[in-house]
């Protein structure tokens, strides 16, 4: 298909069929992809990595997203995070997904803020202040529809998706991959009013 596609001067009609038929097959290759990494996750490969660089990739990847989108990102980083130990790749996948499903929250255009943090233990609830340690928190948040009470407690659920494409596996593999690096993965979010995914990860490892 990608050979057939050089093939036509850009002006030929046919050449908009096959940007579709390839757009399907990338769509398909997702599909695919999400669910061999669900069935036969990888365990990660660790070492010392700092958070702004895998995020600046990122944000690399999901420009032209968001500029169809009509998204503008905003980001607050703050200084001097220490490197801490990951899988660069899985960490960017989450990123990646979380950065996506915000833009799609938000169909005609708005806001995604992508903040980071320095936490300890104390300033974060919902079972992590047991866990006597320091934190970097990475903030998605969007000013899209938001998630309904009944649905935000099946959002991590496997096949879950209230979207007419998409696997439903994107959230669920976003957890796991955080669960192996000893973090969690938390979200607020109020109909209307968008929503805001928490990523933490241990600064020392598990």
């Amino acid at each position: 298909i990608q050979v057939l596609y050089s093939d036509f001067d850009p002006e030929d009609p046919k050449k908009e069929i096959i940007t579709e038929i390839l757009n399907q097959v990338k769509r398909l290759d997702r599909a695919v992809r999400d669910l061999l990494s669900y069935a036969k996750p990888t365990p990660p490969q660790m070492s010392p990595n700092n958070i702004h660089s895998i995020l600046e990739k990122t944000l690399f990847f999901i420009q032209q997203v968001a500029k169809k989108g009509k998204t503008i990102i905003e980001m607050d980083f703050e200084k001097n995070l220490p490197d801490i130990m990951l899988d660069a790749d899985q960490i960017q996948q989450v990123f990646l997904n979380l950065s996506i499903n915000a833009i799609q929250a938000m169909p005609e255009g708005g806001v995604l803020k992508i903040t980071t943090a320095l936490r300890n233990s104390e300033e974060i609830s919902e079972g992590l202040s047991e866990i006597k340690t320091e934190w970097l928190e990475i903030k998605f948040e969007d000013t899209g529809v938001g998630i309904s009470e009944e649905d935000i407690k099946n959002i991590f659920n496997p096949f879950f998706t209230k979207k007419v494409k998409g696997t439903g596996l994107g959230l669920s593999i976003s957890q796991r991959i955080i669960e192996d690096h000893c973090g969690r993965i938390m979200v607020r979010s109020q109909p209307g009013k968008g929503s805001a995914f928490m990523v933490y990860l241990p600064v020392k490892c598990c």
